[in-house]
């Protein structure tokens, strides 16, 4: 599997959001849709971090 290694997972969450706007606010729901997709997996690798 992919691993995250040691990258900032806050700080790359905060980007996707970011990201995730904009593509909603150009009404690119297909970027958007995708966007949110990796989120979810980012923000479950950061609680299993917090776990950890």
């Amino acid at each position: 599997g992919f691993s995250y290694g040691e990258i900032n997972l806050p700080q790359v969450i905060r980007k996707l959001e970011k990201e995730m706007k904009n593509a909603a606010k150009s009404l690119d729901f297909e970027r958007a849709a995708q966007l949110r997709d990796q989120l979810k997996v980012l923000q479950e690798e950061a609680q299993r971090r917090r776990q950890s």
